[in-house]
């Protein structure tokens, strides 16, 4: 009697599980290069057997896998800021140096700060293709950004955007503000082929409607699944008390 229970709790946690990855989609809809994140689930098979007769067929349960992470490119909103860098090519990431080390990042929202560096709206420093922090000298002006992430003022060339991908993006560890850190054993590489636009941010790939659409799907089947718990809770009640009891 407790499997039918068992059964509809395992689901209930898998839906509850997709609803927060589908309600922090819908947070950061508008978040600059945010990346979308999908539940994964499986059909876990479990045998039943009893000493009187054992079952045939097994039990389906819902196993909630974790997510992953959806890097498909967010569209390009136009801003006019000559330190404003989208990213073009997909699996590109500038990197971010960051009191955690280096971290990873498609939101190209950049500015100088009162050292001259090239930094995030955060502070940290957006490094080159070297490695290193990006300065610009104090009288830098006419600020230019190739495609291939040359940085050009006035006074000549100043360095060249840090551009890298992965091998197996997956591995990456979601950060917070749109930052991944890579895991362990995982080496970046450098992308040869990385193109970026200047005067540009790239948006959140996050679908507003395919996520509502999600949200009430899931606030249905959670409704669904609930009302037949409480449905199987009262059965079980009332054969209880029909055999302790007689009523």
């Amino acid at each position: 009697m407790q499997t039918a229970s068992y059964v509809a709790l395992s689901a209930e946690i898998a839906l509850k599980s997709q609803l927060n990855t589908v309600s922090n989609n819908l947070a950061n809809m508008n978040t600059t290069g945010f990346k979308s994140q999908q539940t994964l689930f499986k059909e876990q098979l479990s045998k039943n057997k009893t000493q009187e007769r054992p079952l045939k067929e097994p039990t389906s349960y819902v196993e909630d896998m974790g997510q992953y992470q959806d890097f498909a490119p967010g569209g390009l909103i136009r801003t006019g800021n000559s330190l404003d860098v989208a990213l073009r090519t997909p699996n590109t990431f500038f990197s971010i140096d960051t009191p955690q080390g280096k971290m990873y990042s498609r939101k190209g929202s950049f500015t100088i700060d009162s050292t001259h560096k090239l930094v995030t709206n955060q502070g940290l420093s957006v490094l080159s293709t070297d490695g290193e922090p990006i300065t610009f000298a104090p009288n830098d002006s006419d600020i230019s950004i190739a495609k291939d992430g040359t940085i050009s003022t006035a006074n000549g060339i100043k360095g060249r955007l840090g551009m890298f991908s992965f091998k197996e993006p997956q591995k990456l560890r979601r950060m917070g503000n749109s930052f991944f850190k890579p895991a362990k054993n995982q080496t970046a590489d450098t992308d040869e082929k990385g193109q970026v636009e200047q005067g540009y941010l790239e948006g959140s790939n996050v679908s507003s409607i395919l996520e509502t659409t999600k949200m009430i799907q899931i606030s249905k089947d959670f409704t669904r699944v609930s009302s037949y718990v409480q449905k199987h809770y009262e059965q079980q009640t009332k054969m209880l008390n029909s055999l302790m009891f007689g009523r």
